[in-house]
């Protein structure tokens, strides 16, 4: 799924490929990623191109610790299959100070 030239801005403010996502795949295995204590709200895309697609969507805590964070992706259709271009992860503001 990830694009050979995909790039992640993470909302830990760290960038990454595809290559050091691929790396750390075996030890987030081991240990609950934190995304796992969050619900997917607010899904949206848009239709940039004929095969390019922005999906933003907001990560809600289901637990207090989780951190809510806002995330937007770019998708791009390659013979046929959908490939992540572009990631990003921003620490959302508490929804009582922020809104809906």
């Amino acid at each position: 799924m990830l694009d050979d030239g995909m790039i992640e801005f993470g909302k830990s403010g760290n960038e990454y490929d595809k290559r050091s996502i691929l790396a750390a795949l075996p030890a987030s295995k081991a240990e609950p990623a934190p995304d796992d204590e969050l619900e997917m709200t607010d899904v949206r895309t848009v239709q940039l191109a004929p095969e390019v697609v922005l999906l933003t969507y907001r990560l809600r805590p289901k637990k207090e610790k989780a951190i809510p964070s806002l995330r937007s992706s770019i998708w791009k259709r390659t013979d046929g299959h959908w490939r992540l271009v572009f990631h990003q992860g921003t620490r959302a503001a508490s929804e009582e100070t922020n809104g809906p």
